[in-house]
């Protein structure tokens, strides 16, 4: 009995130790190794373990993850049960995923001391080269992991793809390989990579060759990888970004009307000094999410000080701005960049396409509303737009519109709209950071569009009301940046590209791919305990 809790406690351990590591993997300790050796840990633990056990360590593991990574949800909503609750619901999947790959992969792995060996599934597993044995743990793992992850970008409400993995390597030599294996592609390189390392630690502490493996992965982080470049393709833009700030950090930043529009047009109007000291002429501003507080299509007083800054300027700017309509059954939003022309016309906008649930609209809105008060938070609905994730710009040096590959805020994560922004010839991530306090959310945001960058070849510029905002080159290197709750302006003269990467086209196989084996795994484990279940029954009723 004692053997067996101490055992458990040791488990326990290592569980809290591999999700850990994965928190860690992010910012704001942003150490890229750690990420490798917590899924690597991970899934050399929980293969080896019975199902139900790998599932409530895989729930921890996961505990372990979330809820330091997305501590930001807390204080943005200023509740801590939306927080919990979305830290179990995204540490779940770590759970099934677990439970999966002990049932199928358990078999087959190498045995650990102080763990009792599993049943093989086949005789010949146990005839399987010891190198074939990890090597097939450690795809296997990597295949299941990336799967969990997709299904948890995806549901439920649209899912939430924040923390994948391949966001903690920007900084890493892996970064190279995604403009050819796309992000859910890096994602998967990380984990296999990682159970290759903890597959190989196995093998030692069994009196076994690890070599091969280890020298697999020390290949992959030196294995020379062509680059794509920098170079302008199209021509060049002067941009300059503005970070306008807010009076008050939190749920009333934007309490007061204009306020937040008067910053920016301010930090328009500095950064329009600068370059006119450097001898530049501005192309393009770019302003944040929601740096209009209100509508500068339906106030006049908003538009003015818009136009203020784009004759100052004398370049169009994009404004990120919430439009509101009524419906036959009320009031509803859409969260909008538009462009504001230097003739005091709107050109294109673009619509976000997945308003955030739970924080830009209420699913089930009844059942949420008789059981807590975020309702009175989220008054009106945000719905989605459908047009594509690409906004034309005129560009006077150019003689031509610019198309920009747009996403505003989390929508960085979404693979698809990501997918869409290749279309542009820049990349701009216009976000609102304003309720996220001192967390590390903003600096979480920046690694995923430098991710980003590199996935698709093109400059990026993340711009934020508050911060963090930077500016990056198309290989994902971080090239200004500004710091939290400080009004400040960037200006950068970035190359625009048109290159179509492998990962815009490899990205959705990858993802159909991994869909589909994890989805069989899941279905064929399904079919087997319901057999397993009408055996026990036909054997009852034969006993009788």
């Amino acid at each position: 009995m004692v053997r067996a809790v101490g055992r458990f406690l040791l488990l326990l351990l290592a569980a809290l130790t591999g999700g850990g590591l994965l928190a860690l993997g992010h910012e704001p300790v942003a150490c890229w190794p750690a990420a490798l050796l917590g899924a690597g840990l991970l899934g050399s633990l929980l293969v080896r373990l019975r199902p139900g056990t790998a599932a409530l360590l895989g729930l921890v593991a996961g505990l372990a993850f979330y809820l330091p990574l997305l501590r930001f949800i807390e204080v943005s909503l200023n509740t801590t049960w939306v927080w919990l609750v979305l830290g179990l619901l995204e540490a779940s999947f770590v759970a099934v995923g677990g439970a999966v790959a002990a049932a199928v992969l358990g078999p087959v792995a190498l045995p650990l001391a102080r763990l009792p060996a599993r049943k093989r599934a086949h005789a010949a597993v146990g005839a399987l080269p010891l190198l074939g044995r990890g090597s097939l743990v450690a795809v296997g793992w990597a295949v299941l992991w990336t799967a969990s992850d997709l299904a948890r970008s995806h549901f439920p409400f649209g899912g939430f793809p924040w923390g994948n993995l391949a966001y903690t390597q920007v900084d890493s030599p892996l970064l190279r390989y995604v403009p050819w294996i796309s992000a859910v592609g890096l994602t998967g390189l990380v984990v296999l990579l990682g159970t290759f390392v903890s597959e190989a630690a196995v093998a030692l502490v069994g009196r076994r060759r690890s070599g091969v493996m280890l020298l697999g992965v020390l290949v992959c982080l030196v294995l020379p990888i062509p680059s794509f470049g920098t170079q302008p393709m199209t021509g060049e833009l002067e941009v300059a970004a503005v970070q306008g700030n807010v009076a008050r950090p939190g749920l009333d930043a934007f309490s007061r009307a204009s306020e937040v529009t008067t910053n920016h047009m301010a930090g328009t109007l500095a950064a329009s000094a600068r370059a006119r000291q450097a001898g530049i002429q501005i192309d393009i501003v770019l302003w944040p999410e929601n740096a209009a507080d209100l509508d500068p299509r339906a106030y006049p007083e908003i538009e003015a000080l818009v136009d203020q800054a784009v004759h100052d300027v004398n370049a169009p700017i994009v404004v990120g701005a919430v439009r509101y309509e009524k419906t036959a059954t009320g009031r509803v939003r859409y969260n909008e960049l538009v462009v504001r022309t230097v003739e005091k016309n709107y050109g294109q906008r673009y619509t976000k396409q997945r308003p955030a649930p739970f924080a830009e609209y209420l699913p089930l809105r009844g059942l949420v509303t008789s059981l807590t008060s975020l309702s009175n938070l989220l008054t009106v609905d945000m719905l989605p737009g459908r047009a594509p994730a690409v906004l034309a710009v005129p560009a006077r040096s150019l003689g031509r519109e610019v198309k920009l590959g747009v996403g505003i805020c989390f929508e960085v994560g979404v693979d698809q709209v990501m997918r869409q922004a290749a279309a542009g010839e820049l990349l701009v991530i216009p976000t609102n950071n304003a309720t996220f306090g001192w967390t590390s959310e903003a600096e979480q945001q920046l690694a995923m569009t430098r991710l980003r960058a590199a996935e698709l070849s093109r400059a990026g510029v993340q711009v934020s009301t508050v911060g963090v905002s930077g500016i990056i080159d198309p290989e994902g290197q971080l090239l200004q940046a500004t710091e939290l709750f400080t009004a400040d302006t960037m200006l950068a003269r970035l190359p625009l590209r048109t290159v179509v990467t492998p990962a815009v086209w490899v990205g959705p196989w990858v993802e159909r791919a991994v869909g589909a084996i994890g989805g069989l795994c899941v279905l064929g484990l399904g079919v087997r305990a319901l057999q397993s279940r009408w055996k026990k029954r036909e054997e009852a009723a034969q006993g009788e």
